[in-house]
């Protein structure tokens, strides 16, 4: 209906041009709209709903849930503003004044949690904006003038000690600026002079030491690097308007490995390693990197192989097995990963296949079992999981279907190894609490998601009743305690998580609950000192970590506790070795034999290495002259049987692998010879049955299958 003006009047209905409904509501006779009008798009599903008499306009997802809320006023936001995750959980809320951002903001976490308190003025930050941690701990603390950083810049470490510390004014960055590790040594410092950095900047590893210097001129330009190996002088480029012109590289003693220069706009050259091995060879053309560029590791081998093009990767790159088989192959344009992505297994067979368009996962991606079956079969949008993830077992049959949106888990089928779906989900609101129960209805696993993230305690049961595992998530990261339980006994690790990474001190466990192994994690890597045990409570070894690489001294002692080598590491390489009997330091090339004896002269240690890896039978023993142990090794992994022995010779323990995964019989045994316990692994996962012996006899045994323990 229409008025005489040709205005529509009362209740009206438009249509997309595949006949669905787009939108609805009534015009006034003078052909305004009142009322409520809803809007929808061309699949049916509701995304607006607007009042005309109240002014409330909310936008919705597809499911109906909220997505935008807030008040109109002549056409312009007015008042708060709520913003919501897909999920419905409120994601923000700030405030407008005719139409712009005007007043106090808060940013939350799906579990309501503040994670940002900001204000604005005229829509310019202005004033005091914090930032917070998920456990609400203090991240940054920073003041806005009409939009413009101004004034003291603080930001902290997760543990509350300082990260940054500097000085802005009115947007620019000024005097000295320091950036700190999480304890507490210097990371960086620099002046800035009207945001453009000057003079000499110092860069420290986590231990304090520095390992680099820039150099800038007062127009910000960089004219020197320096990078320092152990206190000293290792490498120096030299820049002239940004590029390179010349390097120099000396070894550990102050000798000179390579001088290079720019030639008519080239500079070609060789990278070193503080000992003195090429490192990288390298071309640069107008400043910028370009060619192939060629990394070797310390032994002589090539570790990768990049292609660079203007400065970037730019085209194929691939990383190599110390044998020198392909590791993995990817593409690159214009710095970003783009094109198929593939990644095999040190024998050779297919681990990873997918896709990357300009840094991105993009389309299906498939992983293998290192037996060939497929492990996953995933598909991805723009970096996110999208549609059905399907999971397998190690002989190929369903384990998990996961059906994901936005990279959210919306459902979830987990299997039994019959193919039998044994998971149910308990929905309420946002909430999914997930459960399996055993055949005899004993509690399996019970966990829980928040807006399609895990969140909250996970636990794993023995059929027993005893705990496997139990773990804790926040927003899909694992975070604060987790603990593994042992098969027949008690604790068998533990540690902390945070953002999903390993934190701080970890601890694993021997049967009996003596230490087996003591270290410290920092952003999921190996740091600070590790100590290893043996079950008599004696130090096996002592091992340093720098950023998950060995670097240091390390440490290694007899089963009776005597200190039997030292082996000195470099960024994870051996790069000489004592013994007890010598103050002289013996350099190594990652080739050869490293013997270590007792002071009678019987032999404590032997290893072999080649290509800088423990390769073949490393052997331990007993100051009796009994072996101790024999390992066996390909380029670093164990492979094959590794067996460990009493001092008067009888087998203790018997362990296989293949390729560093666990896979096969493992068994144990008393002083008399007697069986201990019996464990079946199959490529790493516990699989079949595990037993448990007293005097010989068997009093107990456990299923596995997947990993999991099984009634």
């Amino acid at each position: 209906m229409k008025n005489a003006k040709g205005d529509e009047m009362g209740l009206w209905h438009f249509y997309h041009a595949n006949g669905t409904l787009k939108a609805s509501g009534n015009f006034d006779d003078q052909g305004n709209k009142r009322g409520t009008w809803q809007y929808y798009n061309n699949l049916g599903n509701k995304i607006v709903s607007e009042n005309h008499e109240t002014g409330l306009y909310e936008r919705l997802t597809k499911d109906g849930k909220p997505s935008q809320q807030y008040i109109l006023k002549d056409g312009k936001a007015n008042g708060e503003v709520i913003i919501y995750y897909e999920c419905g959980a409120v994601r923000e809320r700030l405030n407008y004044k005719a139409g712009v951002r005007d007043g106090k903001g808060e940013i939350y976490t799906e579990t309501g949690q503040v994670i940002e308190q900001y204000n604005f003025s005229s829509d310019s930050l202005h004033g005091v904006t914090k930032t917070f941690y998920e456990d609400g701990t203090r991240q940054l603390e920073i003041n806005y003038n009409n939009g413009k950083l101004d004034g003291v810049y603080n930001r902290y470490h997760q543990n509350g000690k300082i990260s940054v510390q500097g000085n802005y004014k009115l947007g620019k960055a000024i005097g000295i600026m320091k950036f700190y590790h999480d304890n507490g040594n210097l990371s960086e410092e620099g002046t800035y002079t009207n945001d453009i950095a000057t003079g000499i900047f110092k860069i420290y590893n986590r231990l304090g030491e520095l390992i680099q210097t820039k150099t800038y001129d007062e127009g910000g330009e960089l004219v020197e690097e320096v990078y320092y190996a152990a206190g000293k002088m290792h490498s120096k480029f030299s820049f002239e308007q940004g590029a390179p012109k010349t390097i120099v590289y000396v070894d550990n003693n102050g000798k000179e490995l390579g001088n290079f220069s720019e030639i008519n706009g080239e500079l070609v050259g060789k990278a070193y390693y503080p000992t003195g091995q090429v490192r990288t060879e390298y071309r640069y053309k107008d400043g910028k990197a370009t060619g192939t560029c060629k990394y070797y590791s310390r032994a002589g081998v090539i570790e990768s192989v990049y292609e660079y093009l203007d400065g970037q990767i730019h085209g194929k790159v691939e990383e190599y097995y110390p044998d020198q088989s392909v590791k993995v192959t990817l593409y690159y344009e214009n710095g970003s990963q783009h094109g198929p992505y593939q990644s095999y297994y040190s024998d050779g067979k297919p681990n990873v296949q997918g896709w990357y368009q300009y840094g991105n996962a993009q389309q299906q991606w498939v992983s293998y079992h290192p037996n060939g079956k497929k492990r996953a079969d995933e598909y991805f949008l723009n970096d996110k999981l999208t549609g059905k993830s399907y999971y397998y077992s190690l002989e190929g049959t369903p384990f998990e279907i996961t059906t994901h949106r936005d990279g959210n888990a919306d459902d979830m089928v987990i299997f039994n190894q019959e193919g039998t779906a044994i998971s149910k989900l308990s929905k309420e609101g946002n909430k999914v609490a997930a459960s399996i129960n055993y055949p005899s209805g004993k509690d399996n696993q019970r966990f829980n998601f928040l807006c399609g993230k895990m969140h909250g305690k996970s636990t794993i049961h023995y059929p027993d009743g005893r705990l496997f595992t139990a773990r804790n998530y926040s927003r899909g990261k694992l975070t604060g305690l987790a603990q593994r339980f042992s098969i027949f006994h008690g604790l068998e690790n533990s540690g902390m998580y945070n953002d999903g990474n390993s934190e701080g001190t970890w601890t694993w466990f021997f049967e009996d609950g003596t230490r087996e192994v003591v270290g410290h994690y920092f952003n999921d890597k190996r740091d600070s000192v590790w100590t290893y045990f043996y079950d008599n409570g004696k130090v096996a070894s002592t091992i340093p970590y720098l950023d998950g690489e060995k670097q240091g001294v390390s440490k290694h002692y007899s089963y009776d506790g005597q200190l039997i080598l030292e082996k000195m590491y470099n960024a994870g390489d051996i790069i000489s070795y004592r013994l007890p009997a010598s103050n002289d330091w013996i350099e190594f090339y990652g080739n050869g034999v490293i013997l270590a004896k007792f002071p009678d002269g019987k032999p404590a240690l032997e290893e072999n290495f080649k290509n800088g890896k423990l390769m073949g039978i490393a052997k331990a023993y007993y100051p009796n002259g009994k072996m101790f142990f024999e390992r066996r090794y390909w380029y670093g992994d164990f492979e094959g049987q590794q067996t460990y022995y009493h001092s008067d010779g009888k087998i203790k323990q018997k362990e296989f692998y293949n390729r560093d995964d666990s896979h096969g019989k493992w068994e144990s045994y008393d002083g008399l010879g007697r069986l201990v316990w019996v464990r079946n692994y199959s490529w790493g996962y516990l699989q079949g049955t595990a037993e448990q012996y007293t005097n010989g006899k068997k009093i107990k045994e456990i299923k596995f299958w997947y990993g999991l323990p099984v009634e």
